[in-house]
This record gives C-alpha cells, sequence and structure tokens, in this order.
C-alpha cells in the first residue's frame, strides 16, 4: 500500500487519475504498481495546474478508500499462474 501511495502523490503531482494509468484491478498488483512508480521517476515534465492537481487528488483518494475498504489489498497468488488475482468492488 504505500508503493500505491507513493504513485498516488506523483500522480496527483502531474495531474494523472487513476483512470490514466489504468483499470482498478491493476492497483492490487504490487509489482506494476512498482514497476509504474519507477516509470514516473523518468518524467522530467512541470507539475500540473492546481485544478488539475485538485481533481486528480480527488479521484485518488476515492480508490484509496476503496482499495482499503475492500478486498482489493488482500490478494494472493494463484498457483501456477504467477500473477496476483484481485478483487474488483462494483461501483455504485
Amino acid at each position: 500500500m504505500d508503493a500505491l501511495k507513493q504513485l498516488a502523490r506523483m500522480a496527483v503531482k502531474h495531474g494523472l487519475t487513476p483512470e490514466a494509468i489504468g483499470p482498478p484491478a491493476v492497483f492490487g498488483d504490487a509489482d506494476y504498481v512498482a514497476r509504474y512508480l519507477g516509470f514516473t521517476r523518468t518524467w522530467d515534465s512541470a507539475p500540473a495546474k492546481p485544478k488539475t492537481q485538485e481533481r486528480a487528488r480527488k479521484e485518488w483518494d476515492r480508490l484509496l478508500a476503496r482499495m482499503e475498504t475492500s478486498n482489493m489489498t488482500k490478494a494472493s497468488s494463484h498457483p501456477g499462474t504467477g500473477r496476483i488475482a484481485t478483487r474488483i468492488a462494483p461501483r455504485r
């Protein structure tokens, strides 16, 4: 969850919403989050405008709250696949 929060901070700085990075299911995959966070460290662009940052911050807050209350953070490995399975909470 720490890497996801770091990714959220970096994304907000650049005005990216979670949907710009990927579907909600990918945020339960720690490997994906770590790789994307490493990718964001190569960016040399200026921070986004404050309004864009605020919109992104609200979207990330919603995603983080949904992940903390759902089973998305409780991922389990599937034998033989090497992938992490996540459960996506239904949208309301």
